[in-house]
């Protein structure tokens, strides 16, 4: 016989794969703290409900978290804005933090030279210890800088 286990499926009898095993008299939902009674013997809820609530609770505090960064960044870029569109391309750094710019908070940094440039979406500046200078607006797709008008 080619396959000698297949007797056996078609016959009915009982195999290890298809016994439950019992379930542990101590396990409790993870939401409700109710006795789970049926299901697997791994299983972490009692219900879908109990399940979906204690995955939202769990991802809205990440969904909050991001939104406080996206948040500071979407800040940071308005005011990068207002001064490019000032022509301001150079602030004293006790000044553009009093309009409410996080210094650490940006998109993308980079070593060009001695100097750390750094990226607020399409806006590139330094930042030294007293100064945020060489405001830029990045053209999208050409890579070259377009300076404050002015």
């Amino acid at each position: 016989m080619l396959f000698p286990g297949i007797r056996r499926i078609f016959s009915g009898k009982s195999t290890a794969m298809t016994k439950k095993k019992p379930i542990p008299s101590d396990l409790r939902c993870m939401e409700c703290g109710k006795p789970i009674r049926n299901g697997r013997s791994d299983r972490k809820f009692c219900s879908p409900q109990c399940k979906n609530r204690w995955h939202n609770a769990r991802d809205g505090r990440f969904y909050t978290y991001r939104l406080r960064i996206l948040a500071s960044l979407d800040r940071n870029h308005l005011i990068l804005t207002r001064l490019h569109d000032a022509g301001i391309q150079s602030m004293a750094r006790a000044d553009i933090v009093s309009m409410g710019f996080r210094t650490d908070f940006f998109t993308g940094c980079s070593r060009t030279g001695r100097y750390l440039e750094y990226a607020c979406f399409d806006f590139r500046y330094r930042i030294s210890d007293n100064r945020v200078w060489r405001i830029a607006r990045v053209l999208p797709g050409a890579g070259e800088q377009r300076p404050a008008p002015g």
